[in-house]
């Protein structure tokens, strides 16, 4: 029979020869406090002392009591096993020291956490002592030799030489010590970073239709790049391959659209002597222009509701609605309202929410729907506007005459693309993970502005077809 004492256990072994019987466990006061019977398939155990627990392998013979909490002089004594129908007994006689011999029990190293891939480390673990001699033992990584020595009789310190490797990234390095039967230790979590940096800028932004480039580099020669991961809040939109060149990856856009907004992920490499070590960094990508719609509707009660959702980025500045070219001053039978609005917008097959606008108008008298045939509403920003359609005889909706860009540039109507990589240095390249690449469409109409000036006109309203390259 024998004990150990461990980070408020106390456990109680007891091993048999030949176990047939119950195995009963007594206090030194000799009162039972737990007992296992035998059985044919399994044992029966059953404890009596509160906040412990017994357990019997049948395998190795062995009997375990144990004793959760403060362990203190209470459990010393003569504790008894009985074996048998003649009551074979076997006792140990446990003794816990009212004072604590390992006090201050602490790891430290020579650098600070996140220790860099292939950097050597000093882990360093002190404990004072008070008494009796301590000794230390690690459980780091399979590291098993160690340097042990007292300090002035009053603390033992033990170092262990540690190569950081990614491998251990979130490991524990324990440090035990022993003093008689009381065991005590303390750990820390290992946090390994790769020493390799990734150039890429935190934010981007493109104004619509004028082309942007994402440039993602790595200061190492033997590395690579798997595909860009395109991505909108959380939500996987697109894999992205880019043109590697040199230590770098290049997305380039040559008319970018609303649905490239998002977060763009670079997934780096580098070769660790026979280890591939990866990295990724994210930029997010903003986009802004003109005025777009996503939804328009035409709803009919016993009053007519127009409403028109919309991206805009920066903000508007006006939004008019007309009947015809009249604009709709303040009326009593109009009522108008606008309110920021979580919008559905399709970036490559997929429907995502982004942050944008709801304006609508409520005509409460008839006669405006007999009196007219088209209403319309035109949207601005500081980069240009939009207008949208109302067929008020049909109830079609949906029709977006155009949007007029200020400043903008030059007509290139050449669609967005994602070159494919260029193998000058290694690049991943999963034969059965065919990642489907999307080619960016892009559609311009626009609108001319009448002879009078005035924001928009039936009469020179137009559709430009532009052909997709």
């Amino acid at each position: 029979m024998t004990y150990t004492i461990s980070e408020g256990f106390l456990r109680l072994r007891c091993k048999i020869d030949n176990l047939k019987f119950g195995v009963l466990f007594s206090d030194p006061d000799n009162n039972e406090q737990a007992f296992c019977l035998p059985s044919y398939s399994s044992t029966l155990c059953h404890h009596h002392y509160s906040n412990s627990s017994i357990n019997q392998n049948l395998f190795t013979n062995e009997t375990v009591f144990t004793i959760r909490g403060q362990i203190n002089a209470n459990v010393n004594g003569k504790w008894i096993c009985r074996h048998g129908n003649n009551f074979e007994r076997a006792t140990v006689d446990v003794k816990v020291d009212s004072i604590t011999e390992v006090k201050g029990l602490d790891i430290t190293a020579n650098q600070t956490l996140p220790f860099s891939h292939g950097t050597i480390v000093e882990i360093i673990c002190a404990v004072q002592i008070t008494g009796r001699y301590v000794e230390l033992a690690w459980d780091c990584v399979n590291i098993t030799s160690a340097e042990m020595r007292v300090l002035n009789c009053s603390a033992v310190l033990s170092k262990i030489i540690y190569k950081a490797s990614i491998v251990d990234n979130g490991s524990f390095c324990k440090c035990i010590a022993k003093s008689n039967r009381l065991l005590t230790s303390t750990s820390i979590k290992l946090n390994i970073e790769t020493n390799f940096d990734i150039q890429l800028v935190d934010r981007m932004s493109c104004n619509i239709k004028n082309p942007v480039l994402l440039y993602c580099g790595i200061n190492q020669s033997q590395s690579g790049f798997a595909p860009w991961i395109h991505s909108y809040n959380g939500m996987l939109i697109r894999y992205c391959r880019g043109v590697q060149n040199g230590s770098g990856s290049v997305i380039s856009m040559n008319s970018c659209a609303w649905k490239d907004a998002g977060q763009y992920t670079c997934r780096a490499w580098i070769k660790e002597g026979s280890q591939i070590i990866w990295k990724n960094k994210t930029t997010s990508l903003i986009i802004s222009g003109p005025p777009y719609v996503t939804k328009a509707n035409l709803h009919w009660k016993s009053y007519l509701i127009l409403s028109v959702r919309f991206i805009c980025i920066p903000p508007p500045e006006s939004i008019d609605w007309y009947m015809e070219d009249m604009l709709i001053q303040n009326h009593t039978d109009f009522k108008r309202a606008t309110s920021p609005k979580i919008v559905s917008l399709d970036s490559y097959g997929n429907e995502i929410g982004v942050d944008g606008y709801v304006a609508t108008i409520t005509l409460q008298n008839a006669k405006w729907t007999t009196s007219y045939e088209i209403a319309h509403v035109v949207i601005e920003n500081m980069l240009g506007n939009i207008t949208h359609l109302y067929n008020l005889k049909t109830g079609q909706e949906d029709i977006t005459a155009g949007s007029i860009y200020y400043a903008a540039p030059g007509s290139n109507n050449h669609p967005n693309v994602y070159n494919d990589i260029q193998n000058q240095t290694e690049e991943e390249n999963n034969g059965n993970n065919d990642h489907q690449y999307f080619e960016i469409e892009n559609v311009q109409v626009d609108t001319d502005k009448d002879s009078n000036g005035s924001r928009f006109s039936l009469s020179q309203s137009h559709y430009i077809d532009v052909d997709i390259i």
